[in-house]
């Protein structure tokens, strides 16, 4: 049994249910989307397109690489391809209303490539009021170079959400990792440990490049097992 979207919630049961919006309504068109985003995957068992694919969300603050490395785990062959830029919200949702503008498709799987919290345009708050994290079966959470503020609030964020299933739904990506040398990882490691509590709760972080395509098998490999 999925949850079923009503005014200021979600009514389901496990870990789906724990999608819980604010008591006000949806203000602006982020917040629309993100809810309309919501509604999509709860009828999953009613849309061919959806029936029996792996929902993946890829999280990360906006210059991560979120939509480079999307490109590189579907070996340039997801469509629609990824809107890959330099400029902050190259990736935006708050311009426009969406219908099925969301997902990107890729053998059995959807990806939402959202576009990175903590701007004006898109900032953290609605994120946590409105955005339906439990409802994907695995969120790559990519990080560029050092664990910010936001980082650490969507982390923990995600952990009151998905509870019991936090652990086994997450999967660290460190990204442009051929900019990084052998102690620039282990710092970042350090960081990942003392912010993320990775080592003690068993996450897996993983260096990644979509120049020279290290750590894209390693990634794929935790997708489809």
């Amino acid at each position: 049994m999925l949850p079923l979207l009503v005014a200021g919630g979600v009514i389901g049961v496990g870990a789906l249910a724990t999608w819980l919006l604010s008591d006000s309504n949806p203000e602006t068109i982020l917040e629309k989307n993100f809810v309309v985003l919501g509604n999509k995957l709860n009828e999953n068992t009613k849309n061919e397109k959806l029936i029996g694919k792996k929902k993946i969300l890829i999280l990360g603050q906006p210059g991560a690489g979120k939509s480079s490395l999307l490109w590189s785990i579907s070996d340039k062959k997801c469509n629609p391809k990824p809107n890959i830029g330099q400029n902050t919200d190259a990736t935006n949702w708050h311009k426009k209303e969406m219908t099925n503008e969301f997902f990107t498709f890729y053998k059995d799987e959807i990806f939402v490539d959202i576009p990175g919290y903590g701007t004006s345009n898109h900032p953290y708050d609605s994120y946590v009021k409105f955005f339906p994290f439990p409802l994907f079966d695995l969120t790559i959470f990519v990080v560029k170079d050092k664990i910010k503020e936001a980082d650490e609030k969507i982390m923990k964020h995600l952990r009151e959400v998905n509870k019991e299933d936090y652990s086994k739904n997450l999967l660290i990506v460190q990204t442009f990792s051929e900019r990084k040398t052998d102690e620039d990882k282990k710092s970042l490691k350090k960081d990942m440990n003392k912010y993320f509590n990775a080592k003690e709760e068993g996450l897996d972080v993983i260096f990644a490049s979509s120049r020279t395509k290290e750590g894209i098998d390693t990634i794929n490999y935790f997708i489809n097992k």
